[in-house]
């Protein structure tokens, strides 16, 4: 069995199924992961402990993702920020671009292309650091 990635992810989403299957294979290559159903939660969540990477759902009951990300950014909670939406409309696009997202995916997603853009924001974010191993999928 190939070891974990050192990273930290905190995965954002309402839809429990989406959230069970997302987490389910996060974990399986990454060493931590924390889930939050919404907004509020991961908010709470964050100012205990900040990951290496918040994966983000946009629309949720309640506070939605941009709104969230614009209270990390007035708290100085500065962690790299992907979001998954089934909203891909060019203004959905903008908003993400001016909240400094550093990617959006549309549901449904490749798992694999969402590990891949994981490990490469934080190889960016700990350049000056060891960077962080791709590991393959483990089955």
């Amino acid at each position: 069995m190939a070891a974990q990635s050192p990273l930290k992810i905190m995965y954002v989403e309402d839809d429990l199924a989406t959230r069970k299957i997302c987490s389910f294979f996060l974990k399986k290559v990454f060493s931590e992961v924390v889930t939050a159903n919404d907004a509020e939660q991961a908010l709470a969540l964050l100012k205990i402990s900040l990951p290496d990477v918040l994966v983000l759902d946009i629309e949720m009951p309640g506070m939605n993702g941009f709104s969230l990300i614009e209270k990390m950014l007035g708290s100085d909670l500065n962690v790299p920020v992907i979001i998954t939406s089934a909203y891909h409309d060019p203004e959905t696009l903008r908003h993400a671009a001016s909240l400094k997202v550093r990617k959006c995916f549309d549901k449904p997603f490749k798992f694999e292309a969402l590990r891949e853009e994981i490990v490469s924001i934080a190889r960016s974010a700990t350049a000056e650091t060891e960077t962080p191993q791709l590991l393959p999928l483990r089955s």
